[in-house]
């Protein structure tokens, strides 16, 4: 059965605990207090195969919502005595489409080779998240970054293309492109990084004031270029 993890009720990690355990509560402890845009988080899951019709294991299951709509994302665990091979990580991906969820993430103790690293980045639906082990120290960048890319609200599991467009002025180039699910055109504010949809012509950034221009291309074959106008409003 599955266990809830949250941070007034972490999970105990005994000293009797195999090692692979304790990295997956380890990691089930880690969600836990990091996420704020989720509602729940809960440690071997058991899911009914869309596909294959069985129960599937996952270690760290999270649910919760982004603008009223539910998004599902599985996380695995591996520590084993060599690096993760191509074969692991082509099964956790099997798992994703199998489970139906929008996002994974793939913890790994001990390194991942050149092609098991190559199958993670190239797969898009669902996207997968690739998270080492460092030290003492488990990387996980904000929870958000991991849930929500596409600025469009309607879009779940979408990743931005990010191109980057340079400035006639000079400069940090302005970061653009289009998201690899619906096609959604969006910019990434250089002043404050907020991610919002633009269209062609003016647009400005709802959260610091900064105005960007979206050029067409000569022969409306595509976006020829992303200009910053004004700055960050004082």
């Amino acid at each position: 059965m599955a266990i809830a993890v949250t941070t007034d009720d972490p999970l105990n990690i005994g000293p009797t605990d195999p090692a692979w355990m304790a990295f997956e509560k380890d990691v089930a402890n880690l969600t836990a207090r990091v996420g704020s845009t989720h509602s729940s988080v809960e440690y071997d899951k058991k899911l009914l195969g869309v596909n294959s019709k069985i129960s599937r294991q996952v270690d760290v299951y999270v649910e919760g919502e982004i603008s009223g709509i539910p998004i599902a994302i599985a996380i695995e665990c591996k520590r084993y005595s060599r690096k993760i091979d191509v074969g692991e990580m082509d099964a956790f991906i099997g798992k994703l489409r199998d489970l139906a969820v929008d996002k994974g993430v793939f913890y790994v103790h001990d390194g991942v080779t050149v092609g098991a690293r190559n199958l993670a980045m190239s797969s898009l639906h669902p996207k997968v998240f690739l998270r080492e082990f460092a030290g003492a120290t488990l990387l996980l960048e904000d929870w958000d970054e991991l849930i929500v890319d596409c600025p469009n609200e309607n879009c779940i599991g979408g990743a931005i293309r990010w191109v980057e467009y340079l400035q006639p002025a000079g400069g940090t180039d302005v970061e653009a492109g289009y998201c690899d699910l619906c096609g959604t055109f969006a910019v990434r504010c250089r002043d404050c990084d907020e991610i919002d949809s633009a269209e062609y012509g003016e647009k400005p950034c709802y959260s610091c004031g900064a105005t960007y221009e979206v050029v067409p291309g000569r022969k409306g074959s595509g976006v020829d270029d992303v200009v910053q106008l004004t700055r960050q409003e004082d």
